[in-house]
């Protein structure tokens, strides 16, 4: 007991020296090494049995601290339950007092407030425990994802906006007050030192020598726990490796008003060498959700050489406006990010974009959070609805692709608010400045190639206000040492020129201190002059492009540089100081990645700085609002339009963008020639280097005279003297009639040649012959230029491969050089000539040989597929890319479908032939269902052809298991949209994404359908019963969802005698329809608005005298009788109150056409049903056909079904 005593007695006399310490502001920071605490827990324990009071009123400050660390280890369990010792009612009340003493002893705080707030013993102690462990992955998580660098104000409105932090962080957060951002920046480092071979003693003291006489407040368990969360933090890559968790860098919105406007900038990542990557074949895919509008991109991987690390470029996509109901709908925009395909999940972030149709941006464009603002000037995004808006205006500013918004520029002083009003809405919000830090940034200064952190000249240090009291600045350097520079009051700008010496080049870092605290830390890279020369061939050749991939600079000789992926043709000593070296590289690129090497005798050592630059000069691309949300695709050559594409274009703009031009900013001429010569246009244009610069087109575009049809857009560039650089101008768009042409004959010239001929009725323009072989629609077409004067065309036979051919005579087609991923066009033959280049011969069966036999059929009516049949092997699809060959050679035959009516007659018949030849060879597909659906769902399809693949490959209907295993979360969101059925599928089996059930059937329907009348979530009914297996046989049970052909007959005799009256002898029967269910049933039970009578008129009148229909329910009818019929017992036995009303559809005497459908489609959607939830274990390949057909050709039957029977036998419904 004695020896218990002495061990509390001297670790108390440490707790209290802690306590004294004037830097420990709660007593979660108080720091005991692990024996000592594990001391303390075991005596205080032992001494607490028998003696609590004694023992709390001597060492109250043990108890204090025990009971605080309680709180940090196990915040989320039984409080007390997790003490070593144990109290009771009366003791945690004295426990209280106790607490209060120590606090009000040492200078702490009680947390009053909050102990009313939550529970009164044990909230003070989670206050005074800091972020508990419990909690603190969620900080880390919530840090990592959403901090960029130096953004600290706006990720503190973020975390508050978004409440994605916990309760008590917050309030450890809160209580921080003017340390909150000091801790940030210390946080921040603190992941920036993270590495796996540092320990947590190093970190912190990285943290103690750089924040040197700063307070640090980052605990050392912290540190611990991040280290803990990033080692067990992984993420699945490659079959079942798993590799540990990578910060990658949050997406940013953005806007440039005068260039790009709004941007989602996708930034450059990169990839950790344990994901394995091979960056010929992997890729990060993102998609982006704006609005109902979602978004695929791809970025590639690639390995940068020169610093060991595979990356993936910066992305930029112009936002354009949304079409939605609300502005809920751009609440926010929702980013994912997978490695490779959709089972390999990274990241995901939901960034705030315009919650109430406004966003707020800094005078550099970056995005601001919430509406208290810590600048004085500030951009305002605003819906046109906000039409009473007191600012400092800008000239009026066209934001690209965003016509009923406009762009402000606002100014406020310290504690002033501004108050929009939404005229339609007629609500009110206020924008308020507010006092905060007087947070600097580094401006001016000369970039190089516009890196960030890179300057050929100082920058400056500019706080947003003029500072109230005196700073310190620190500015390290490995040559200079640190120095100080004493900031005083009223100070608005720091010239970093004064300070530093001008030849003393390499990496600086500063930091700002305050009065006790750093406020600001930062780090650049200062370089002597490094020039890319403008030579020769540094700009584009006039309609050609740029020439040559070479790039020459003028350097020090005490600097190097190097790009990646070039080789050194030569390096040239040319005066004392300056030498000269020349690159070049045969790939082309947007961007190139460099290195600089900056040599110190003083320090006997390289600083190595990596830096990114543009390709070229100047770029260009013609955008409009109507390309959905995307990246802009640049080019160097001209842009061809026929004169009718560019009368239907939509809010047309011209992109400029400019790379390294030599001059800070240059003055551009923009002209518009028709093919005389004659200008009927002329505007100047600026661009900065390093920038883009838009120009909405539609005034040129409504320039352009009557009876114009050729005409030119061209640039000219000019240097700031106002001379024309290289005396050319650069066509950008070329303007062409639409071609009119005669059939175009092929004859074979010689035996190595093949001659094209036809006749044009046209203007003469420029164009030439397309070829597209639709035997292999999955290559791209050939495009073979004509003379001006010609009519006829001869190519060597070697480059037309054999096939059946789409041939046209058109205007060349836009050339994208550096091209982004799109989805999948099919070839389309429709308007063009059919041609067919016989092979010599034909040896195995192929999917070349199987197209080219089925489009021979089709097209030119030959009949020779039986010789297909008769060919050797057989027609195997059993890998990815035969897969999607398949399905690019299907939806090509499928266009068919969209041709004019005079195109399809007589080949209808034939076309239905061929369709059904397809369906047999993808139901014969040698490849497991899981990885046929994530082949498809990993190629680039839209949604529309998602669907008809689906349906192609029999997917539409799958198992619960089959949805089980696959990752829906890449097309969820497409597939509620455009397959709102197949997506109540998913949902229903995995038991998630069950809101879109309810969306999609409606809150109240989808209450009636689960038998809920105590408005309960029936989101939440749904996903607890299926979790907990809960069958209670209420769901769709109700006999209103079944119908009957009782129901029916009930209708058809009210019918009959309401039509003796004179008031309903003039309604059409769904006129008399709508009129009997007011009136004679008004609490009638529907789904979709629409009730089984509704449903079953509908029906009727579709299949009167329709053969297709006949047909199909033939199909239906056959599928009944020898799939289901033999099974009959079983469903009686296991299912009877459902067969008995699946048999009530129909009567055995009088049924019309539309009762026995229902009867029959009632039956195998039902144990198509049973299937689909693993019950079912009969034959169902026939069952499954006939399903599809059911969802193509009755839908409204399809979805009510597929959701009563669903409900009905999930819930245990017999």
């Amino acid at each position: 007991m004695i020896n218990a005593r002495n061990v509390i007695e001297e670790i108390n006399n440490n707790v209290i020296d802690e306590m004294k310490n004037p830097n420990i502001h709660l007593i979660g920071e108080i720091y005991l090494p692990l024996d000592e605490y594990e001391k303390l827990k075991e005596n205080f324990s032992k001494l607490s049995h028998k003696y609590f009071n004694m023992n709390a009123a001597d060492y109250k400050e043990s108890l204090v601290y025990l009971l605080v660390k309680n709180a940090q280890r196990y915040y989320d369990g039984n409080f007390w339950d997790h003490l070593s010792f144990k109290t009771n009612h009366k003791q945690r009340q004295e426990i209280k007092d106790i607490f209060i003493k120590v606090c009000e002893k040492y200078d702490f705080p009680i947390f009053e407030e909050e102990s009313k707030a939550g529970f009164s013993i044990i909230t003070p102690f989670i206050c005074h425990a800091g972020i508990p462990n419990e909690q603190l992955e969620s900080f880390f998580s919530a840090f990592d994802n959403y901090y960029e660098s130096g953004e600290i104000f706006s990720w503190w409105e973020m975390v508050k906006s978004k409440q994605i932090l916990h309760r008590s962080t917050m309030r450890y957060f809160n209580f921080l007050g003017d340390d909150l951002f000091p801790f940030l920046l210390q946080w921040e480092s603190v992941t920036d030192y993270y590495d796996e071979t540092n320990s947590t003693r190093e970190i912190h003291s990285l943290l103690e020598k750089n924040f040197e006489g700063d307070n640090i407040l980052i605990p050392e368990r912290y540190i611990e726990k991040y280290s803990e969360w990033q080692s067990k933090s992984t993420i699945e890559v490659s079959g079942k490796k798993r590799v540990g968790k990578q910060r990658f860098v949050k997406p940013v919105i953005s806007i440039d008003s005068e260039g790009n406007g709004l941007l989602l900038i996708l930034p450059e990542q990169e990839i950790p060498k344990s994901y394995d990557p091979n960056y010929a074949n992997d890729k990060l895919v993102w998609l982006i959700y704006i609005g109902d509008v979602p978004k695929r991109i791809e970025t590639n991987i690639y390995q940068n050489v020169l610093q060991n690390r595979y990356l993936t470029d910066e992305y930029l996509l112009t936002l354009r406006q949304p079409d939605i109901d609300s502005f809920q709908d751009i609440e926010e925009i929702k980013v994912q990010v997978y490695y490779n395909d959709i089972d390999h999940h990274i990241n995901t972030w939901n960034l705030d974009f315009m919650p109430n149709g406004y966003s707020i941006f800094d005078l550099a464009g970056k995005k601001m959070i919430g509406n208290k603002i810590n600048r004085s000037d500030f951009m305002l995004f605003a819906s046109e609805e906000y039409d009473q808006i007191e600012c400092k205006n800008y000239e009026p500013s066209s934001i690209p692709f965003w016509q009923d918004y406009g762009l402000f520029r606002i100014s406020l002083q310290r504690n002033e608010k501004m108050t929009l009003t939404n005229s339609r809405l007629n609500t009110n919000f206020e924008i308020e400045k507010t006092e905060g830090y007087n947070l600097p940034e580094l401006a001016n200064g000369q970039k190089f190639f516009n890196n960030d952190s890179i300057y050929l000249e100082l920058p400056n240090i500019v706080f947003a206000e003029k500072t109230d009291t005196p700073q310190i600045l620190y500015v390290s350097n490995e040559e200079l040492g640190t120095m100080e520079h004493p900031i005083s009051k009223n100070t608005e700008k720091i010239l970093l020129a004064d300070i530093l010496e001008k030849d003393v080049y390499g990496k600086y870092e500063l930091r700002i201190k305050g009065l006790r605290r750093t406020i600001f830390r930062t780090s650049f890279y200062y370089i002597p002059a490094i020039e890319l020369e403008n030579n020769v061939k540094f700009w584009p050749e006039p309609g050609k492009g740029y020439q040559s991939n070479h790039y020459q600079f003028l350097l020090p000789l005490n600097a190097d540089i190097a790009l990646d992926g070039f080789q050194k043709e030569f390096e040239d000593t040319i005066y004392e100081d300056q030498k000269r070296i020349r690159f070049e590289s045969i790939e082309q690129k947007n961007s190139i990645g460099g290195m600089i090497l900056l040599k110190s005798e003083e320090l006997d050592k390289e600083t190595k700085i990596p830096f990114k630059m543009s390709a070229r000069p100047i770029l260009w691309a013609i955008e409009t609002f109507d390309e959905s949300n995307k990246i802009i695709s640049y080019q160097d050559t001209p842009i061809f339009y026929t004169d009718e594409e560019i009368k239907s274009l939509r809010e047309p703009y011209l992109f400029l963008s400019a790379g390294d031009i030599g001059v800070p900013k240059m003055t551009i001429g923009l002209q518009a020639i028709d093919n005389k010569g004659h200008h009927f246009y002329k505007t100047k244009l600026f661009i900065n280097s390093e920038k883009t610069t838009s120009y909405p087109l539609i005034d040129l575009f409504n320039s352009v005279p009557g009876k114009t049809t050729q005409y030119s857009l061209a640039i000219s560039l000019f240097t700031p003297t106002g001379e024309k650089i290289r005396d050319v101008d650069y066509p950008i768009l070329k303007a062409r009639p639409a071609v009119k042409h005669s059939q175009i004959e092929m004859e074979f010239f010689d035996q190595a040649s093949i001659q094209f001929s036809w006749q044009e009725y046209s203007p003469p323009t420029e164009r030439g012959l397309f070829m597209t072989n639709l035997t292999n629609s999955w290559k791209d077409s050939q495009y073979f230029p004509v003379y001006e004067d010609y009519t006829d065309l001869i190519l060597p036979k070697k480059v037309i491969e054999p096939g059946v051919y789409a041939a046209c005579i058109d205007v060349p087609q836009q050339k994208r050089l550096f091209d982004i991923q799109n989805y999948y066009e099919p070839k389309s033959w429709s308007g063009q000539n059919i041609l067919i280049m016989p092979p010599e011969d034909i040896k195995e069966k192929s999917l070349w040989a199987f197209n080219y036999y089925l489009l021979s059929y089709l097209l030119l009516e030959k009949d020779e597929f039986f010789e297909y049949k008769n060919l050797p092997g057989e027609l195997i699809i059993d890998d990815p890319t035969k897969v999607i060959n398949l399905c690019k050679s299907f939806l090509t035959i499928k266009s068919f479908e969209n041709l004019e009516k005079e195109e399809q007659s007589g080949k209808e018949t034939r076309y239905e032939t061929i369709v059904r030849e397809y369906r047999n060879v993808a139901r014969n597909i040698s490849m497991p269902k899981e990885e046929l659906l994530k082949t498809i769902l990993n190629a680039d399809f839209s949604e529309s052809q998602y669907l008809e693949l689906f349906s192609f490959f029999e997917l539409i209907f799958l198992t619960d298991q089959e949805v089980k295993i696959m990752n829906w979360t890449m097309v969820y969101h497409d597939l509620e949209r455009t397959m709102p059925d197949f997506a109540f599928q998913i949902a229903m089996g995995t038991n998630s994404h069950l809101e879109s059930v309810e969306k999609w059937i409606g809150t109240y329907s989808l209450r009636e359908l689960l038998g809920d009348s105590n408005g309960s979530n029936p989101t939440q009914i749904m996903q607890d019963q299926i979790e907990n297996q809960i069958k209670t046989k209420k769901w769709a049970s109700h006999p209103d969802y079944w119908g009957s052909y009782d129901e029916v007959k009930q209708f058809s005799i009210q019918y009959s005698k309401d039509l003796r009256f004179k008031k309903y002898q003039n309604k059409s029967l769904e006129e008399y329809l709508e009129y009997y269910e007011k009136e004679y049933k008004s609490s009638l039970k529907k789904i979709f608005g629409k009730s089984y009578l509704r449903i079953r008129s509908d029906l009727n009148s579709k299949i009167a005298n329709n053969k297709v229909i006949e047909k199909v329910t033939n199909n239906l009818n056959d599928c009944v009788s020898v799939e289901i019929k033999p099974y009959f017992n079983y469903l009686k036995n296991n299912y009877a109150e459902a067969f008995n009303r699946i048999r009530n559809m129909a009567s055995v005497f009088d049924s019309s056409e539309a009762d026995l459908a229902v009867y029959t489609i009632y039956l195998i959607m039902f144990v198509g049903t049973l299937y689909r939830q693993g019950i079912w274990n009969y034959q169902t390949s026939l069952i499954l056909r006939n399903i599809d057909r059911i969802r193509r050709y009755f839908p409204e039957l399809y979805q009510h079904t597929l959701v009563i029977f669903d409900l009905y036998i999930r819930d245990g419904g017999e």
